[in-house]
């Protein structure tokens, strides 16, 4: 199973620590300008804790198989959670559909 996270640019150190307390850096990568020609991909992010990555960058964390999909839905439930409480701030940019259609 993977999380995907993208436009990470403006919140990756903070989730860097997230994903260092959870033991996820090494199943952790970051893809930056994919699928341009200056695509380039950081794999074991325990070698990057600070990155200055460009808008539009995609963070994959692999989550580790569980013996039970339940076990695998709560462990990326509760990362979810964990991260998205480092969101920008809506007045700074859009964060989510809604925020974007209603201005």
């Amino acid at each position: 199973m993977f999380w995907f996270l993208m436009k990470v640019s403006s919140v990756y150190e903070q989730v860097w620590s997230v994903l260092c307390r959870r033991g996820l850096l090494q199943r952790s990568y970051i893809v930056e300008r994919a699928t341009l020609p200056q695509q380039r991909v950081y794999a074991d992010l325990s070698r990057f804790p600070s990155l200055q990555l460009p808008y539009f960058s995609l963070l994959i964390v692999q989550i580790q198989p569980a013996t039970a999909t339940e076990a695998t839905t709560a462990e990326s439930a509760e990362l979810s959670v964990e991260i998205l409480k480092y969101r920008p701030d809506p007045d700074a940019g859009f964060s989510s559909a809604k925020d974007r259609d209603s201005g």
